[in-house]
């Protein structure tokens, strides 16, 4: 996926549906913090896009878009929580190219270009505000 080429919104909800529903086995119409993670890294696969989370750094970025965030998300809410983690993956590609190391600022996103080394996971810079811009 490169940012020139965006994921349209109507894709980006057929694959929401069709993985929320194997998270979504109470059929509670919500996530909890750890079947969210799983949600959101089978959607990463699925994308084909290299970017691994774990269930506190779900929570941290769900937060950042719902700051009364209570444990819980639904389908509509995951939408807009990915396109921010879309966003978010599309400019940390555009500023590192394949040429250039990728900087170990963070542990907050983890993604895993090079699986041999360090263990396979290197991390993405600091959270952005993209309410600022």
């Amino acid at each position: 996926m490169s940012q020139t080429n965006p994921i349209k919104d109507d894709v980006l909800k057929s694959y929401i549906n069709q993985i929320y529903s194997r998270y979504d086995t109470n059929s509670t119409n919500s996530l909890n913090p750890t079947e969210v993670t799983g949600f959101f890294n089978d959607l990463f696969r699925s994308l084909n896009l290299q970017m691994v989370l774990v269930p506190q750094q779900s929570v941290e970025i769900i937060k950042l878009i719902y700051p009364t965030y209570n444990g819980y998300i639904n389908r509509d809410e995951l939408f807009t929580v990915f396109k921010f983690l879309l966003t978010m993956y599309n400019c940390f590609n555009s500023r590192n190219s394949p040429q250039q190391p990728q900087q170990n600022t963070s542990p907050t996103i983890t993604m895993y270009p090079n699986m041999g080394q360090n263990g396979g996971y290197v991390s993405m810079p600091n959270y952005v505000n993209m309410s600022s811009n």
